[in-house]
Parts: structure tokens; sequence; C-alpha cells
């Protein structure tokens, strides 16, 4: 019997810089139905860069996701400092 294994993750990419003298952090956020998780801190240089966050269960139940869970996910950016 030939058995098929389907997996959902959720890829956050933000693209960002500091604009500012001083120090800058950032975090990319995964938020579904007002419940957040929220990435590691990042420090912002003065050119633009890349950056990723894994989220492999939805934040709102701790569970992998569910193809609702994952259509209702919205991604963002938090000012850490």
């Amino acid at each position: 019997m030939k058995k098929t294994l389907i997996a959902l993750l959720l890829l956050a990419v933000g693209r960002m810089k500091k604009t500012d003298s001083g120090t800058r952090t950032a975090a990319l956020t995964v938020t579904n139905n007002s419940v957040d998780s929220v990435g590691s801190t990042i420090s912002l240089g003065t050119s633009f860069a890349y950056f990723t966050q894994v989220q492999e269960t939805d934040p709102n139940t701790g569970i992998p996701w569910t193809n609702s869970g994952f259509n209702t996910a919205q991604v963002g950016v938090k000012t850490v400092s």
C-alpha cells in the first residue's frame, strides 16, 4: 500500500534594515486568531537583509498546521528595541 505524507509549515520572510543611528532589533511574528508566535531577536544593519522564521505549528492551537489555520495566519514584524 502506498502512503502519502503531506506536511504544512509556514515560512515567514522579512527584508529589513534600520534607518537611524544606534542599535535596532526586531523579530518576525506569526499570528493566528490573535495568538502570536514571536521569532528570535534580529539585530538590524544599515543595509537591507533577508531574515526567515520557520513555523511548524499553529500558534493558536500548538499543533501542526491545518489548511484552515494556515489560510488565516498573518505574518508581521515587531520592533524589539
